[in-house]
């Protein structure tokens, strides 16, 4: 099976919120995006965190790059 790189679905990408010294990291569920911890990562970075929700590969883009991704 042969990956291709389709491109990330607008909103879908990771994010990084710049806090204090304390960081914490986010990772989405096993058919999610990081849009779907983003208000987790919000309330945290309201409270002075350093937030970072990366997009793991195959997520959020087209299904075939799912599909290829392993753990």
């Amino acid at each position: 099976m042969k990956a291709v790189n389709y491109p990330v679905i607008p909103g879908a990408g990771a994010f990084y919120y710049e806090g204090n010294e304390i960081g914490i990291l986010l990772c989405h569920g096993f058919n999610g995006t990081p849009q779907s911890v983003q208000d987790v990562g919000i309330e945290l970075m309201k409270q002075g965190f350093t937030v970072y929700a990366p997009r793991l590969k195959g997520h959020g883009t087209h299904p075939e790059d799912f599909r290829c991704s392993t753990h």
